[in-house]
């Protein structure tokens, strides 16, 4: 992503604000595509499942990495903002004392 936002060149200013939300669903991702590959699919079957999915792809949890900072820091947005999915108010502010303290605030 570092690279992604290097190439931008000057293009970067015009963002004015990041979502921070960390998913690292990437085997997820790659295992669904499998799995449906080249396979009929029923939709009203899907449409099941679809909460659950998206939520495997976007975990939407805090960065537990302090290298999301270089990222940050390069692109300099104007708003920052947390997006994450709990189950309760304790966890939420869980994942916010902790992402806050990756981001040294």
């Amino acid at each position: 992503l570092v690279e992604t936002i290097s190439n931008l060149g000057d293009m970067k200013d015009y963002i004015k604000g990041i979502h921070l939300s960390k998913s690292l669903s990437g085997k997820y991702v790659k295992e669904q595509i499998e799995k449906y590959k080249n396979k009929d699919i029923d939709y009203s079957e899907v449409n099941n499942e679809i909460i659950y999915h998206i939520l495997n792809i976007d975990e939407h949890k805090p960065f537990t990495n302090n290298k999301i900072n270089n990222l940050i820091e390069m692109i300099n947005p104007k708003f920052l903002v947390y997006e994450f999915i709990t189950t309760s108010l304790e966890e939420l502010s869980d994942f916010i004392k902790t992402q806050n303290k990756v981001l040294g605030l």
